[in-house]
């Protein structure tokens, strides 16, 4: 298939958002009813939501003719034309799809699967390369992707394996969030985490205040190399950063009330299954999971409008489900993609800060300090320094 003719697309590293099919030439000697069947179907397809797909891959003038050919079904196509752009785009917004090239400029496909997939971003991968064989196939699916796919490739064969691949993956939406009926009990995370808080009572008595310190700095640590555990179901999330703030706390010595109610939050994070969480949560916490950027600027009034329900009614199943408000969730959904980008990217702060959705790093650093009782540069360093360690 010839490829239509196409405006050249920059390849800078800067993000690149390429919309199609308005890039994409019209495929010359079309008749008028062809046309105007064209057009109804164009204006179908953008009357009903549009399937987003992330394609990172250097050379995207070479893919008019899918890209055309997906358009007409119904999918959003924008480009990133580096690795680096890539991971910021994987990462900050939602997709519902992601198609990757293993042969990039500054990165090999396979490392950026495996840094996407650590940040956390759970939206399906399918691996594209012109260089196939059976070992780089095998090499995909121990790395969790969707599917392999070698070039040159053909508009039908793709179009099918991407539904494949997103039909597989809405299936599985719940379980990222939270747990599902089967039993599986805490992540090890949670439990390494659990079985510390547990064996320091001496915490909560302040003779020993150097000691407690001591202590108390080296949980922290702990606990903060556990929050980038990309498995931590969201109420495990929130019952980790409840635990660091109560390390970080000016307090000498812990509540045993303080300490009993952080582990209560563990064992209801444990227990808390996606099948038995009201629906209007379940609908709130997809909504802005699924937001990227847009969730740091999602207030409760928008979301329930979104919703089509009531705001009081929203606030009230929130928080006897999680216990948080619409602000307080929010917040907690951003930081924990803050965290993981922090841990699996070497982007500087301010990038991350702008993927995000913050317009400048300096509210970044307060929210994130705040939040975790360190700054975004600090965090990094305990990080590094575990991997350092061969922890």
């Amino acid at each position: 298939m010839t490829d239509p003719a196409s405006a050249p697309l920059a390849t800078s590293d800067a993000l690149q958002s390429v919309p199609f099919p308005a890039a994409v030439a019209a495929p010359r000697g079309t008749d008028d009813i062809e046309r105007r069947q064209t057009r109804r179907a164009t204006a179908s397809t953008d009357a009903a939501p549009r399937t987003r797909v992330l394609w990172i891959d250097d050379q995207p003038e070479l893919m008019g003719g899918l890209v055309a050919c997906l358009a007409r079904e119904g999918f959003e196509v924008e480009f990133a034309t580096t690795g680096a752009a890539g991971f910021r785009m994987a990462s900050s917004a939602a997709y519902d799809i992601i198609l990757l090239d293993l042969r990039l400029p500054d990165i090999s496909g396979m490392d950026l699967l495996e840094r996407i997939q650590s940040a956390g971003v759970r939206t399906p991968i399918i691996v594209l390369t012109g260089y196939g064989s059976l070992e780089s196939a095998f090499e995909a699916g121990l790395a969790r992707a969707a599917a392999f796919k070698a070039k040159p490739l053909r508009a039908v064969d793709l179009l099918r394996t991407i539904r494949s691949a997103i039909d597989s993956s809405t299936r599985e939406k719940p379980a990222r969030l939270f747990r599902e009926s089967r039993g599986d009990g805490p992540s090890p995370s949670v439990r390494r985490i659990v079985r510390l808080l547990s064996e320091i009572p001496s915490l909560t008595d302040a003779r020993d205040i150097s000691a407690g310190l001591e202590v108390r700095n080296a949980l922290r640590r702990d606990l903060l190399r556990e929050a980038v555990d990309p498995d931590l179901t969201l109420p495990e999330f929130i019952a980790m950063t409840e635990a660091i703030r109560l390390v970080s706390s000016d307090e000498r010595a812990w509540s045993p009330l303080a300490l009993q109610h952080v582990l209560d939050l563990f064992d209801a994070a444990s227990r808390c299954d996606w099948a038995r969480i009201d629906e209007t949560v379940r609908r709130l916490v997809t909504r802005l999971t699924g937001s990227g950027k847009a969730c740091l600027h999602m207030d409760e009034h928008a979301v329930a409008h979104d919703l089509g329900v009531d705001r009081n009614d929203l606030l009230t199943h929130l928080r006897n489900e999680l216990g948080l408000s619409v602000a307080q969730l929010r917040h907690v959904i951003v930081m924990r993609r803050a965290v993981q980008m922090l841990a699996v990217t070497d982007e500087q702060v301010a990038q991350i800060a702008y993927a995000l959705g913050f317009e400048h790093p300096s509210p970044f650093n307060r929210s994130f300090a705040s939040f975790f009782g360190v700054s975004p540069r600090a965090f990094r360093k305990i990080i590094r320094a575990r991997s350092s360690d061969g922890a």
